[in-house]
């Protein structure tokens, strides 16, 4: 795929997650696709690498329990070859706690036959531990 139809591919991505249709986006991934969060999973629930659809559904899944999101900015795509580099920059509030984090962040993307087969986030995520820390260890997955 040429860089603008991978870009458009990724801006598709996040157009399904801003509108809340992540079956559509689920379809934008490989069988096999791998998804790396930073944050400690053992402390943020969708921190740490999945595997696959269903672990990526997953993902998605606990964001939309945990976190009410007030901004999702993608502004900047840098495509090259069979990767995109996008900017991002986003706030949510952690429903438990009413925590308020923003964040701007990298979030790379690894393209195979026209799917995402590998996603990767670039971030400081004291914020994010922060956040979960605040709460109740048994509040947390």
């Amino acid at each position: 795929m040429s860089s603008d139809a991978n870009v458009a591919l990724i801006q598709g991505a996040y157009a399904d997650f801003q509108t809340g249709n992540i079956s559509s986006l689920l379809e934008r991934l490989s069988d096999d696709v791998s998804w790396y969060n930073p944050s400690p999973p053992e402390i943020v629930p969708q921190g740490g690498l999945r595997k696959g659809k269903a672990a990526v559904a997953d993902f998605f899944a606990i964001l939309a329990r945990d976190l009410e999101f007030t901004k999702f900015d993608p502004h900047q795509f840098i495509a090259s070859d069979d990767s995109v580099v996008a900017r991002v920059s986003y706030a949510a509030t952690l429903r438990s706690t009413g925590v308020n984090i923003a964040e701007e962040s990298a979030m790379f993307f690894r393209l195979r036959d026209g799917k995402i087969a590998e996603f990767r986030e670039y971030v400081d995520t004291r914020p994010v531990v922060a956040a979960y820390a605040a709460q109740p260890a048994g509040a947390r997955r």
